[in-house]
């Protein structure tokens, strides 16, 4: 049988904070890279997702939530969501079911107006996620409505958490992404380190067991990460922006962090499918988010 041409191109993952782009991302990768939450703003860096087959390779280009900035961490986060659009050969924008075209506009910060430009005519997707929370007499009409607006080539309805839809989007893509060489060695899942994604599900845990603002008052720096004998040795730290917050997180006697301890090294070692020894810290770093200095430090910039 003669085989496929190869096709291989760059999709932009974009959409407002919460819509559950890297639950799509972990769907489509089948395995977990992307952190995950119920909380809005989880996702903080851009980074790619690589799926891979013998006759095409998408990379996906995993973005934080468009959203309208308060302080310098969220101007980075806008930043890097839409530099994501400028190496992209398409534009794939996830919405909620619970969205309407009407609101579209007004839920997007001004700086997204990028997404509609003419540079992604023809080459400008839409997937409506969440499907699984309304009847599927509700799903056409929906569609028809977006269709109707005609700023979209195509339109998939999708459930990424029960992955639902997914195989569909991901043929729609590949017939739209262009001719070409992988990017990629095709066995690569991410362009990111095995540190980088230990230090995400290390604040995954502390989004999932933490309230208020201590998530967003956080942020995760991997300093140690070594093999010792069948196991790897990981030291981490928690950085807060104030005492009362350290408090928070270590918890009575120690049972917070021991708790967001025992969750995240449990999904480290699921990810390195191997034995893991974690040792967390915490520690205050007064105002990082609104400073140059400390996003360098901790990497967002």
């Amino acid at each position: 049988m003669e085989k496929k041409p190869f096709r291989s191109g760059y999709v932009a993952l974009i959409g407002r904070p919460n819509v559950g782009k890297s639950t799509l991302l972990n769907k489509l990768l089948g395995q977990k890279v992307a952190i995950v939450s119920p909380k809005p703003q989880t996702t903080r860096h851009q980074f790619s997702g690589i799926v891979s087959t013998d006759n095409y390779q998408i990379v996906f280009l995993d973005t934080p939530g468009l959203l309208n900035p308060r302080y310098k961490l969220h101007r980075y986060m806008l930043k890097s969501a839409l530099a994501a659009l400028e190496g992209a050969d398409l534009v794939l924008y996830l919405i909620d079911i619970h969205d309407r075209p009407e609101d579209l506009s007004k839920k997007l910060p001004e700086q997204s107006d990028i997404i509609f430009k003419n540079k992604f005519k023809n080459k400008r997707l839409l997937a409506i996620n969440k499907i699984d929370l309304v009847g599927k007499s509700d799903i056409l009409p929906l569609m028809k409505t977006y269709h109707e607006q005609g700023i979209f080539d195509e339109i998939i309805p999708i459930s990424a958490l029960h992955n639902e839809g997914i195989d569909r989007l991901k043929e729609v893509i590949v017939d739209r992404i262009p001719y070409g060489e992988p990017f990629y060695p095709l066995d690569q899942l991410s362009d990111v380190s095995e540190r980088f994604i230990v230090s995400e599900f290390i604040r995954e845990k502390v989004f999932v067991c933490t309230q208020n603002e201590i998530p967003y008052a956080s942020t995760v720096l991997v300093e140690d990460f070594k093999e010792r004998t069948n196991k790897i040795y990981i030291s981490a730290v928690i950085y807060v922006l104030k005492n009362s917050q350290k408090a928070v997180l270590i918890g009575k006697n120690g049972q917070m962090i021991r708790r967001i301890g025992a969750e995240a090294r449990q999904a480290i070692e699921s990810f390195l499918d191997q034995s893991v020894y974690l040792d967390l810290w915490v520690k205050v770093r007064k105002d990082w988010r609104k400073h140059d200095r400390d996003l360098n430090y901790f990497g967002y910039r």
